[in-house]
């Protein structure tokens, strides 16, 4: 360990070598699904390098030019390709880590996620019933965290319908902004028949396998823009979609 640490501190090429080993590590450490290896894999090779850095401004000021530019231009080099590569690599990783320390409340009552393969394939459709109360029935879409609402209401004037998604024990707004573009539907008054509204959405938070629970809202906004309405709001156990 001694002749080791002598080494790192006279030898300008063993800092560069440990800023490879530790990023090399810290790859592998991301390929396990744990929050602590996933800090961990980041962590080790940033610390490799600001200690390569800072060993490299001793070497400078002890006036050890040559091995001093050496090490700091090839640690500069690393970082930047370890930066790229780390970027890269965080846009296509698969965890988000966000429901794994969330319980599921038992004593709600949780509606229905049926099959995929039994939704509508229409966008809108006139249904001939006599009910009059708003209803929501959410399928579960060809992945995990892709679902399928299919609306049905009854005598509401023009305006928009969209849905919103809460995390039920924090109220963590889910994909805000998304699932509410996605979802924004044009309502069209009709007083004979209920009109039933298809919408397509995603929810990001979350992993596969790792369900949690989630109330799924239907709200309602006028052409007039009055305050927005909410029209239904039900608990569902959810997963979020992995990339």
């Amino acid at each position: 360990m001694y002749k080791f640490l002598k080494a790192y501190v006279s030898l300008w090429y063993y800092p560069v070598l440990m800023i490879v080993v530790s990023g090399i590590l810290g790859l592998i450490l991301l390929r396990f699904q744990s929050i602590i290896t996933f800090y961990m894999g980041l962590l080790l090779p940033l610390l490799s390098i600001l200690i390569a850095i800072i060993s490299g401004f001793i070497k400078l000021f002890k006036k050890k030019f040559v091995p001093a530019v050496l090490q700091l231009c090839f640690t500069g080099i690393l970082g930047a390709i370890g930066v790229y590569f780390i970027s890269f690599f965080l846009l296509i990783y698969p965890y988000d880590f966000y429901a794994d320390d969330l319980d599921i409340p038992e004593d709600l009552y949780y509606s229905e996620l049926f099959d995929g393969k039994e939704a509508p394939d229409y966008t809108t459709n006139l249904v001939s019933q006599s009910q009059n109360t708003p209803y929501l029935k959410l399928y579960q879409g060809f992945q995990p965290g892709m679902y399928i609402a299919s609306v049905s209401i009854k005598d509401l004037p023009n305006g928009e319908l969209y849905l919103k998604a809460f995390e039920l024990t924090h109220e963590d707004p889910l994909s805000e902004e998304r699932i509410k573009r996605k979802t924004l539907t044009p309502v069209t008054y009709s007083a004979d028949s209920i009109t039933e509204y298809q919408m397509k959405f995603t929810v990001y938070e979350g992993d596969w396998g790792k369900p949690y629970a989630a109330r799924i809202e239907v709200w309602y906004q006028s052409e007039t823009l009055t305050p927005e309405i909410m029209l239904i709001a039900q608990n569902y156990k959810i997963e979020g979609w992995q990339r």
